[in-house]
């Protein structure tokens, strides 16, 4: 027995889907699929919001991220010395408010 209309609807949108987020783009989606780029452009065009509506499951609104404790965030670039700084950003103030004395 044959697909049903939401059948043959879904799978068409997660081809859209797909195809939307295909590195090479939406021809060597297609090629690769071995689908027509006209009909994927006709269904992208007749479903248009709703492809993001498709499979959620496949797509996580989550992304990862690593979390480093302070300390061995800090191992590899430690920061100043709080009296560089602050001599540092001394003498850039006197050199600016030096420069706009001149003017």
């Amino acid at each position: 027995m044959g697909t049903s209309r939401s059948e043959n609807r879904e799978q068409w949108l997660k081809h859209v889907a797909q195809a939307a987020e295909h590195a090479d783009g939406m021809s060597a989606y297609c090629r690769e699929q071995g689908i027509s780029v006209g009909a994927l452009q006709y269904w992208k065009n007749k479903c248009g919001s709703k492809v993001n509506e498709v499979a959620p499951a496949s797509r996580s609104a989550f992304v990862p991220v690593q979390v480093l404790d302070q300390c061995r965030a800090m191992k590899g670039s430690p920061l100043p010395d709080p009296k560089w700084v602050a001599g540092v950003l001394f003498h850039l103030m006197e050199s600016i408010q030096g420069a706009g004395a001149g003017q």
